[in-house]
């Protein structure tokens, strides 16, 4: 497992293994916002190997529930670029995400 990749932003396509799930997920969105109560996560995805299966297929989650990093997804100069674009709004990214968690209780 990379930290560096944990607390950085990991591609489309990742496969990851998070903590208090059973199973494995596949990465597919970056900074995800709940429609149900508007909470932002970092990531939305759907299980591994099953795909979408329906609306509410999808799981959503933060980087610090990632306890393993099975494989990493495609990587071009776009998505890095693309990456680097989200590291450098991380930091607002981190202030909505709290807000709206407080929001939300």
């Amino acid at each position: 497992m990379s930290e560096i990749l944990i607390e950085g932003w990991l591609p489309i396509g990742s496969v990851v293994h998070l903590k208090d799930y059973d199973g494995l997920v596949l990465i597919m969105a970056y900074m995800v916002s709940d429609p149900s109560d508007n909470v932002l996560w970092d990531y939305g995805a759907v299980p591994y190997p099953q795909g979408l299966t329906g609306v509410e297929g999808h799981i959503l989650f933060d980087r610090s529930a990632i306890d393993d990093v099975i494989a990493i997804g495609f990587r071009n100069d776009e998505g890095e670029l693309y990456r680097d674009a989200l590291s450098e709004l991380d930091t607002e990214f981190t202030e909505k995400k709290t807000a709206s968690r407080e929001m939300a209780t």
